[in-house]
């Protein structure tokens, strides 16, 4: 599901602020993390709650081009792909055990699944003769995450990607290899 955050919170609706805070709260709504988020869905048959959860579930980049997504949010009306994560492997020990095993399986799927999706933009940009252009976490970014949501971290991240934009150097032209 794509929500238009700028229209919810444009419109008149009465439950807008609300749905506004709950669409963001889906973003970070991981299965098996955090719970999903109910919302009210107006549809052709009437109002409906649908859960929603985090859109990774989905894909692990915010734009693909072909989605069925009007040109007006692709910037400029190019295609624009952000891959909210690293794209080279990361040699990491890993405990033997079950669950321990299996974390780190379900992280290296998820970022093997991010490159996909930055691979099948480009060649979908290929077929529609458009412009490819997309950015992920290189590997010169290595600030230690010490717990999920950790604001150092996440500030570090930012300030990292403020800094690749005001160099010029934030948009690929190329999948990673």
């Amino acid at each position: 599901m794509l929500w238009d955050l700028g229209a919810i919170a444009n419109s008149n609706s009465p439950n807008a602020k609300k749905t506004f805070g709950d669409v963001l709260l889906t973003s970070a709504a991981i299965p098996g993390v955090f719970p999903p988020v109910l919302i009210d869905v107006e549809t052709e048959e009437g109002v409906r709650d649908e859960l929603h959860v985090d859109g990774g579930v989905y894909s692990q980049t915010a734009y693909v081009p072909g989605w069925d997504i009007p040109r007006k949010y692709a910037r400029g009306g190019k295609p624009y792909a952000i891959r909210n994560g690293k794209v080279e492997p990361e040699l990491r020990v890993t405990e033997i055990g079950f669950f321990k095993v299996s974390a780190r399986s379900l992280s290296t799927l998820i970022k093997a699944q991010g490159v996909g999706d930055l691979r099948l933009a480009y060649k979908l940009s290929l077929q529609k003769g458009a412009k490819y252009r997309a950015t992920w976490i290189g590997t010169d970014f290595d600030h230690p995450l010490s717990e999920p949501f950790d604001p150092e971290y996440m500030q570090a991240l930012f300030d990292y990607g403020y800094m690749r934009f005001k160099s010029g150097n934030l948009w690929s032209d190329h999948p990673p290899r």
